[in-house]
């Protein structure tokens, strides 16, 4: 019987396994050991002797024009609580403080629409500013006699405690980036809602809706209206300026505080 021959196929040889190792990667979470970079690696184009951008030596001056924003929020702060105790003591009325606060509105608008800023206020502006007001005061006029009553059954001392917590918390989170107009995003809610929770602690106080109102509208000029209006300042002052409106916010408060 004749040998059956098994034809053999010729096959190509095996490609020889690649030594080009990836590119290493600027990550944590992969370990790049096992491709021949030590835990020390440094990327060759790795320059030492480059800054980053916002670092290196800080101008003393621009150190203490910055945290003049600081020392304007704390002041704040403290006007409001001192405010406040005039009002709960009686020294200080509920009609001259809404008097008071209308004449901050007016002085706010005319400073914003007139002085820093360029163009000049038509009909629309006018409109849609006294809409925004409207719907501002009915608001808190609705809500101050549910205001009046929301906390009124908490002691003294949890009065206390919570107020002290979130005016701390308040400043600790303010967006003072956005004051300086480092940023064009306001994060500053969480601070903002802080300031009027507080606020409305200490509302539910006070003897009448009509303080109430009174005090939740100067909270709202306080904390949520005030940023904006001292990013248009920012933005407008020169330095020497904002130092002086700084001194300003200072004297008024140590005033109030003498009173």
């Amino acid at each position: 019987m004749a040998d059956t021959d098994t034809p053999s196929s010729t096959s190509a040889p095996a490609a020889a396994p690649s030594t080009e190792r990836p590119p290493w990667r600027r990550i944590l979470y992969e370990d790049q050991s096992v491709y021949g970079y030590p835990d020390n690696y440094t990327d060759p184009n790795f320059d030492p002797t480059a800054i980053p951008k916002g670092s290196g030596p800080f101008d003393v001056r621009d150190l203490m024009h910055d945290s003049l924003i600081i020392t304007q929020q704390l002041s704040t702060v403290i006007a409001f609580c001192v405010i406040y105790s005039h009002v709960y003591y009686e020294r200080l009325s509920a009609r001259v403080l809404l008097i008071v606060e209308s004449s901050l509105f007016v002085g706010a608008w005319v400073l914003r629409r007139n002085l820093l800023t360029t163009a000049r206020p038509t009909a629309a502006m006018l409109r849609s500013d006294a809409r925004q007001l409207i719907l501002l005061v009915g608001w808190l006029l609705c809500l101050s006699p549910v205001l009046a009553t929301l906390t009124r059954t908490f002691s003294y001392d949890t009065i206390c405690v919570l107020t002290l917590s979130l005016f701390a918390a308040h400043l600790l989170l303010h967006d003072y980036e956005y004051a300086l107009d480092y940023t064009s995003t306001f994060q500053g809610a969480t601070s903002m809602n802080a300031a009027i929770f507080a606020s409305v602690i200490l509302a539910a106080q006070l003897p009448s809706t009509h303080h109430v109102f009174a005090l939740m509208l100067l909270a709202t000029q306080t904390f949520v209206l005030l940023p904006a209006q001292r990013r248009t300042l920012s933005q407008a002052l020169g330095a020497t300026q904002q130092l002086g409106f700084a001194i300003l916010v200072f004297g008024l408060t140590a005033a109030l505080l003498l009173l």
